[in-house]
């Protein structure tokens, strides 16, 4: 074989060789390209998902309402309870409500400022704390109602009492009848695990409920 055949050899697979390389980087680039177009869009996805999720949300709701004792079935009473303010929910935090619930019966509801609400998803089925306060003679009152749990922004209430002379009185909403509130009791407790003796006491109310109609 002659120089200049090896010669031309060599020069055709440099060619080649380059070629390939300039096509390759060609591809690398277009790769790169889409990445970073995939990372910008899944980034602002999850920047609208996060700012849409820490936005709170307006709560503005009347309840019929049914207030009765855990204890004895014979003691319900009709009651209304107004929801108005706003659900911060967002994804790294607990759900916080800021806003009134005003409940018939308690009169402090209606007239003291309530403590922003932080649900605890993780205890008791999302459970809350009642608790209001005011400022009288120059010093600070609070007065605690109960505990609550809601579902979906509010769509429903259960508030237990834990008033000393109201003990035992449990508050469900929305509810007409003596059977609604028991149902909503057991949306709560029913699905919970920590107290099952609870759970079966409820289930055997609503049965018992079902009976009398």
């Amino acid at each position: 074989m002659t120089l200049k055949v090896i010669a031309g050899t060599i020069w055709d697979t440099l060619c080649v060789t380059f070629s390939y390389i300039k096509v390759n980087r060609k591809e690398v680039k277009n790769m790169k390209k889409k990445i970073y177009v995939t990372i910008l869009l899944l980034l602002s996805a999850f920047a609208a998902i996060f700012v849409w999720s820490y936005t709170p949300k307006p709560i503005s709701l009347e309840y019929q309402a049914v207030q009765y004792s855990a204890e004895d079935n014979s003691y319900t009473k009709d009651i209304k309870i107004k929801v108005k303010g706003k659900l911060y929910n967002g994804i790294f935090s607990k759900p916080v409500y800021k806003g009134v619930i005003a409940i018939d019966g308690y009169d402090f509801t209606k007239k003291y400022e309530l403590i922003p609400i932080i649900f605890h998803p993780k205890i008791s089925n999302g459970i809350g704390s009642l608790t209001y306060t005011t400022v009288i003679n120059g010093k600070p009152v609070l007065e605690m109602l109960g505990s609550i749990r809601i579902t979906d922004n509010f769509k429903s209430i259960y508030i237990e009492v834990c008033n000393p002379k109201d003990k035992g009185t449990v508050i469900s909403a929305p509810a007409k009848t003596l059977q609604d509130a028991l149902k909503i009791s057991h949306i709560f407790n029913g699905a919970s695990t920590d107290n099952p003796e609870k759970s079966s006491q409820i289930t055997a109310k609503i049965n018992l409920s079902l009976g009398n109609q």
